[in-house]
């Protein structure tokens, strides 16, 4: 298992999704049709994965003249995977002070 395999699988990627971002890093450009091709995953798992990466932000959809012609590009896996990091942080982070905040009120309400 490389790096890459390795930081994907503990950030959570599924089986399709890593399949579908493997292939889209190492051509820097497929459609859905090509994807499908080299993964042997069917077209509409294909789809769901793409759907799932570029709502995690690791892959940006482009348009040419019809939907059906759109190509997947990947985002640099160290942007995509430090952003993603930094936005489970900032979400811990949220919770955490809120844990504090409340533990704070309480024992403040304690003392008085």
């Amino acid at each position: 298992m490389s790096d890459l395999d390795e930081v994907l699988t503990k950030i959570g990627f599924t089986e399709d999704e890593f399949k579908v971002y493997e292939v889209v890093v190492a051509f820097n450009f497929r459609t859905i049709g090509q994807i499908s091709s080299y993964t042997n995953m069917d077209i509409s798992n294909v789809k769901h994965a793409c759907e799932s990466l570029i709502s995690k932000n690791f892959m940006k959809k482009i348009v040419h003249k019809s939907p059906e012609a759109a190509v997947y590009i990947p985002l640099t896996p160290k942007i995509a995977i430090t952003a993603n990091v930094s936005q489970n942080l900032s979400t811990k982070l949220e919770k955490l002070s809120s844990q504090v905040n409340e533990l704070w009120n309480e024992a403040q309400s304690n003392i008085d």
